[in-house]
């Protein structure tokens, strides 16, 4: 009841800010809070993505391993070659303009999350139905984590990542007919696809692969290993790497151009930003931004060679991405509470 009652308020809010005031996270807690808190939010929306890359490109070269050999998963030096190499990659393509990325990422989701996502549910069921005892204990008495004082909050922390973006779906509210009715519902689609997403295959993994052998990056490619081999078609695990891969990189060629492009506007039309970052090159990609973030990735990823495994600076940085979000989040809803109790007779779309 909390949980749905928390969601209602939050996409209320969200319908509130998208139809009332046009611009997205800049404009909205602008509106209500003050700019330079706006700034602050949509600066928070950009300087996530700089923590996020890393942990994402270090999946992509723990799985890419797995093409090339797996004992590289677990390799420092190698997992931080691939971040920034793959990042430089990335910069190259976006610069060269939104079409080429939205090709490249139009079937990643389905090639790369839906469907190896379902063959590993499905071989997880019939790896039990076959009568294999599950690695990780499913009675009732483990439905619940142990309690283990604030330090367990970490974990929780982590997981809010799975739910973000929803303000970006916010801001094409006032472009629907019926936004009350509308809105509401592909927020729950999506909802329901993300715990099927992050539950399921977490739950078939975890049917195979005991906790203190799992890793962090490459937990994934460990449980299609092992499924593979147990059904004999151990041929199979490079074609799922690569899919798993290539499902990465299109995703984050599609969100590479995308925050740093709204933190320009911002930064253009308010005079936050200098001139050598306001330039654009031929296809209207505001490269020296994605520069000045490769740099910062660059020593970012340097960062991985020196903790005691990769998991434990993916884990770092993951947790670090969540929360630079959800201070934008913060910012957000508290601008949609303020805006409503200051700005009542304010005009929105319902």
């Amino acid at each position: 009841m909390v949980l749905a009652a928390a969601i209602r308020s939050g996409y209320r809010g969200l319908q509130q800010l998208a139809s009332g005031w046009k611009g997205g996270v800049y404009r909205w807690v602008s509106e209500g809070l003050s700019a330079p808190l706006g700034l602050l939010a949509i600066w928070c929306q950009f300087a996530l993505t700089i923590f996020y890359y890393p942990t994402l490109l270090a999946y992509v070269g723990s799985t890419l391993a797995y093409v090339i050999d797996p004992g590289l998963a677990g390799n420092g030096v190698y997992t931080a070659a691939v971040v920034i190499t793959l990042f430089w990659g990335g910069v190259l393509v976006s610069s060269r303009g939104m079409g080429l990325v939205a090709k490249l990422a139009s079937h990643g989701t389905v090639i790369g999350t839906l469907i190896p996502g379902a063959i590993l549910v499905v071989m997880g069921l019939v790896y039990l139905l076959q009568g294999n005892h599950s690695a990780a204990p499913m009675d009732t008495s483990q439905l619940v984590p142990a309690w283990t004082g604030l330090a367990g909050l970490v974990l929780i922390v982590n997981n809010f990542l799975s739910y973000a973006g929803m303000e970006m779906n916010a801001v094409h509210v006032s472009e629907l007919k019926d936004p009350a009715r509308e809105f509401p519902k592909p927020i729950f689609v999506a909802m329901g696809l993300v715990l099927a997403i992050f539950i399921l295959p977490a739950l078939a993994i975890s049917w195979m692969i005991p906790a203190e052998e799992l890793s962090l990056t490459a937990g994934v490619m460990q449980a299609f290993s092992a499924f593979f081999a147990h059904f004999g078609m151990s041929f199979l695990v490079p074609l799922i790497a690569l899919a798993l891969v290539a499902a990465s990189l299109s995703g984050m060629n599609a969100w590479l151009a995308g925050p740093s492009k709204g933190l320009l506007k911002i930064g253009a039309e308010q005079g936050y930003l200098p001139p050598q970052f306001q330039k654009l090159n031929a296809e209207g990609i505001q490269v020296n931004i994605l520069v000045a973030q490769g740099v910062v990735t660059t020593i970012i990823g340097l960062l991985f060679a020196f903790p005691p495994s990769v998991s434990s600076a993916y884990w770092i940085f993951s947790v670090m991405t969540t929360q630079v979000y959800l201070i934008m989040y913060v910012l957000m809803f508290v601008a949609a509470r303020r805006s409503r109790r200051d700005q009542p007779d304010h005009p929105r779309g319902y």
